[in-house]
């Protein structure tokens, strides 16, 4: 089915979502309030906001999003050092999607254009991460990744050569990610299921976002944690949930847009005359199964260590379920 059929035949139908937090309530996973230094970062979001829509007028609709309670909402625990880099990274991070996601981007109708702009990004990161062998930012830099500039300030020293590693193979696979969703919109299709969470694991950004979880609660992970797989396991369910809770809470705007790339689409497309109750049932189903998928890695991880460590991985693993619950508080 093409997305103009899609579109047709869902406009104007109920799309009924149940308690998502009751989810995970029954998981005991914590909720997430938000950062007590929440109000110490906002005139820095909003300043920041506010120097890149003088060169991009779109941008300036992002003042209204409180991307400071969001950065809030997934770190709860950060202290004020470090809640101000995460923060300028959520800029960053939603800025830099709106170029090519929405229709007012300046790259969202070329790929070509934007593949530049992707790989123009990857150096910007090496550079930042100081996994360049030059270890200069690229002289040209857009007024998004201009941001990356006093991100890389904030966080100069506070990072491990592994950490750094860990943090761009998440950046590197988000924006790879993001390419093949362009694709996608581009050419009009909408994915299969599977095809679309191959990407859409990615382009949920959350995986990426607990790669910061250690530097956010300034905890040093031990290496049979920091390189297990349970670690991995952990990070996919976290984009995994994430995604789905995304999909389901931001169908009826995205119908609305016309670009319906989402899990509901993708499932109501299978042809297996699924209705859009049905879908919601089974998204919900899959949640659940990941939420398991998570507890049961996260115990299989706290095996690896004992004592202080113990406590340590403790931390970290509801720092990364914080994302997941943050992500819904916010929604």
């Amino acid at each position: 089915m093409a997305p103009n059929d899609i579109i047709a035949s869902l406009k104007g139908r109920t799309l009924h979502i149940p308690n998502l937090q009751s989810v995970f309530q029954q998981h005991s996973w914590p909720s997430s309030p938000a950062n007590p230094s929440y109000a110490h970062i906002a005139p820095l979001v909003d300043t920041t906001l506010r120097q890149l829509s003088s060169s991009n007028a779109s941008i300036g609709k992002r003042l209204n999003d409180n991307l400071a309670l969001f950065t809030s909402l997934w770190y709860p625990t950060a202290q004020k050092e470090q809640l101000e880099a995460l923060a300028l990274f959520t800029v960053w991070l939603i800025c830099w999607d709106d170029e090519i996601d929405s229709d007012e981007g300046s790259q969202s109708d070329n790929f070509e254009k934007a593949q530049q702009w992707r790989q123009q990004t990857l150096a910007t990161f090496k550079a930042v991460l100081n996994l360049s062998q030059e270890d200069t930012l690229p002289r040209e830099q857009d007024a998004v990744n201009s941001v990356l500039i006093d991100f890389r300030n904030r966080i100069s020293g506070e990072f491990s050569q592994s950490q750094r590693k860990h943090v761009f193979q998440h950046v590197d696979y988000y924006i790879s990610c993001c390419a093949r969703e362009q694709e996608f919109r581009l050419g009009r299709q909408i994915p299969d299921f599977e095809t679309y969470m191959s990407f859409r694991e990615g382009t949920v950004a959350c995986a990426m976002l607990c790669s910061f979880v250690d530097f956010a609660q300034q905890i040093h992970l031990p290496g049979e944690v920091a390189a297990s797989p349970e670690r991995k396991v952990l990070e996919r369910q976290v984009a995994i949930l994430s995604g789905l809770v995304n999909d389901l809470l931001s169908f009826k705007k995205e119908l609305r847009e016309e670009c319906v790339i989402n899990a509901v689409a993708s499932l109501i497309t299978s042809g297996s005359g699924r209705t859009l109750d049905d879908v919601v049932v089974e998204i919900v189903r899959k949640m659940e199964d990941a939420v398991e998928v998570f507890d049961e890695a996260a115990g299989k991880l706290l095996c690896r260590v004992d004592g202080a460590a113990r406590d340590l991985t403790r931390d970290y693993i509801n720092g990364c379920r914080k994302i997941v619950t943050g992500s819904l508080e916010f929604t």
